[in-house]
C-alpha cells in the first residue's frame, strides 16, 4: 500500500485552518459547532485525498485509523496556531479570557485567581495541545470511517485491482 503520510498531513492541516478561522470568527455555540466539524473533515479530507491519489478503496478501519491521525495533527497545529494568535492579540488569552470574566460578574474574584495560576502554568499549555489531539483523534477517526464508506475509488490495491485485504 502507498504511504498515508500526505494524506494525514493534508487532512490534518485543512481541518486545522478550519477550525482556527471559525476560532476567531467566535460566532456563539456555531463556532463550538464547527470545530467539531473540522475535526471530522480532517478524516474526510485524508481518505479521500488517498483514495482519489490512488484510486483505491480504502477499508472503514484504515479510513479511522487515518482519520485519527489527520485528527491529531488537527489538533496539535490548531493548538500551535492559537497559541500565536494569542501571543499576537488576534484572539483574547486564556488571562484575557479571566479578565472579562471578571468584569462582568461572572467569574468570582476567588476562583479568577485560581484560574490565573492554571493558566500561567506550562502544564496548562500541554494540556491544552493533549486535550485538542485527544479530540481530534476521536473525531477524526468517525470522519475517516465515515470517508472509507464514501470515497470507493476502486480495489484496494493502487492498480484498482481486488486485493487481499477483502475489498471490491
Amino acid at each position: 500500500m502507498p504511504s498515508r503520510t500526505r494524506s494525514i498531513f493534508l487532512g490534518g492541516v485543512v481541518a486545522a485552518v478550519i477550525a482556527v478561522v471559525f476560532s476567531v470568527v467566535q460566532i456563539p455555540f456555531l463556532s463550538g459547532c464547527m470545530g467539531c466539524f473540522a475535526y471530522l473533515a480532517a478524516g474526510l479530507v485524508a481518505v479521500w485525498h488517498y483514495a482519489e491519489s490512488h484510486t483505491l478503496t480504502v477499508l472503514g478501519g484504515t479510513g479511522a485509523g487515518m482519520g485519527a491521525g489527520a485528527g491529531v495533527v488537527a489538533g496539535v497545529v490548531v493548538s500551535l496556531l492559537t497559541f500565536a494568535l494569542w501571543t499576537t492579540g488576534l484572539i483574547p488569552s486564556p488571562t484575557e479570557s479571566i479578565d472579562q470574566a471578571i468584569a462582568t460578574g461572572v467569574l468570582p474574584a476567588e476562583q479568577a485567581e485560581a484560574a490565573r495560576e492554571i493558566v500561567g502554568s506550562p502544564a496548562f499549555y500541554v494540556g491544552y495541545a493533549v486535550l485538542f489531539a485527544v479530540i481530534g483523534a476521536i473525531f477524526g477517526a468517525i470522519g475517516g470511517a465515515i470517508g472509507a464508506s464514501v470515497f470507493e475509488r476502486g480495489g484496494d490495491t493502487p492498480d484498482g485491482g481486488p486485493g487481499t485485504n477483502g475489498g471490491p
